[in-house]
């Protein structure tokens, strides 16, 4: 590898780590619903990383239209009175995160 080759992210962890900064630690959750402070619901592939909470494809949870919450809305997938937004990729910084919920995906596919 070359150092044309590093990209600035790259650059940084190895700094980080030759400076004896611990790298940014990843945990990948799979599908699931974020809710964050101020009353924000995404749905959409979520990772850990570092100090932000990293939703793809994020979905903003408008209305959740189930009975019994949002455990069924992850159970379940979107019910016929749910609104979704269109999908965006989100970056929301993880002391703001109050719960990741994880999905049943095989209930979000296609939907």
């Amino acid at each position: 590898m070359n150092f044309e080759d590093i990209t600035i992210g790259q650059a940084k962890e190895i700094a980080a780590f030759l400076n004896g900064t611990p790298l940014a630690t990843t945990t990948d959750h799979g599908l699931c619903i974020v809710v964050a402070d101020r009353g924000h619901v995404w749905v959409g592939l979520t990772r850990d990383r570092g100090d932000y909470t990293m939703i793809y494809d994020a979905r903003i949870v408008r209305r959740w239209g189930t009975e019994r919450g949002l455990s069924q809305l992850a159970n379940e997938g979107p019910l016929p009175n749910t609104t979704l937004d269109d999908s965006a990729t989100v970056k929301v910084a993880r002391r703001a995160v109050i719960a990741i919920i994880p999905c049943c995906e095989a209930a979000w596919k296609g939907k």
